[in-house]
C-alpha cells in the first residue's frame, strides 16, 4: 500500500492525528482541549517510581526495536491503532519521522513510547508495558531525552489519570497550535 508521506507529516503538523474508529476506519482528529506533558518544572513523577529508576533496572534505547514497539501500543482488547496505521507508522519510521522510545530489562522490551517528531514536537502517540514500571519509567527518561534535545512541545493528545500524575495539563486549541507552530520552527532530532 502506498502513503503520501507529505500529507501525513502536513496532517500531525496542522494539529491533527490519526486514529482507527471501531469498524478500523482511519480518520484524522482534532480536540478542542489537547493534553501536553510540560518539559518543564511541573513534569512530576510518583515518589515511588523515584525509587524504581534509582536501581538502574531499565536500559533505554531510540528504534532498537520500532516494530515491537508499535504492536505492544496496539494489543489491546480496543485498540484505535489498526492494521493500516501500523503500517502508516512503518512507513513514516523509515522515512525518519516516526520513533520509539523503549525500556528495556536485560535483553527484554520492558515498555516504550511510540510518536511522531517534527522540528521541536514530539507527538506521542501510544505507550505499553510488558514489564511492571516500563513504560513510567520511559516516559520519564524520554522527558529527559527531550529536554537535553531542546525540543519545546510533548503532545500526549488526551488525558487520562495515568498521564495526570506525571503532570500533563490541558491546553485549548490556540494555546495548542501556538506551542506547535513554535516548535515546527525548531530543528530538533531525538537521538
Amino acid at each position: 500500500m502506498q502513503f503520501d508521506i507529505p500529507s501525513l507529516i502536513q496532517g500531525y503538523a496542522q494539529g491533527y492525528f490519526l486514529m482507527a474508529d471501531e469498524t478500523g476506519d482511519l480518520g484524522w482528529y482534532s480536540s478542542r482541549k489537547r493534553t501536553i506533558i510540560p518539559l518543564d518544572d511541573r513534569f512530576r513523577y510518583p515518589k515511588s517510581l523515584r525509587r524504581v529508576l534509582n536501581q538502574e533496572r531499565f536500559s533505554t534505547a531510540i528504534n532498537r526495536d520500532f516494530e515491537s514497539v508499535v504492536a505492544g501500543c496496539a494489543d489491546r482488547d480496543s485498540t484505535w491503532i489498526s492494521a493500516e496505521l501500523q503500517e502508516i507508522y512503518q512507513v513514516l519510521y523509515k522515512a525518519g519521522w516516526a520513533y520509539s522510545f523503549e525500556t528495556w530489562q536485560d535483553n527484554q522490551l520492558a515498555g516504550g513510547i511510540l510518536g511522531i517528531v517534527i522540528g521541536g514536537a514530539f507527538i506521542g502517540e501510544s505507550m505499553f508495558y510488558r514489564i511492571p514500571e516500563g513504560s513510567k519509567v520511559a516516559m520519564v527518561k524520554l522527558v529527559e531525552q527531550l529536554r537535553r534535545r531542546s525540543f519545546l512541545l510533548f503532545d500526549a493528545q488526551m488525558m487520562n489519570p495515568h498521564l495526570e500524575r506525571f503532570g500533563a495539563c490541558m491546553v485549548d486549541e490556540q494555546q495548542y497550535q501556538v506551542l506547535l507552530q513554535e516548535a515546527l520552527q525548531r530543528r530538533c532530532t531525538l537521538e
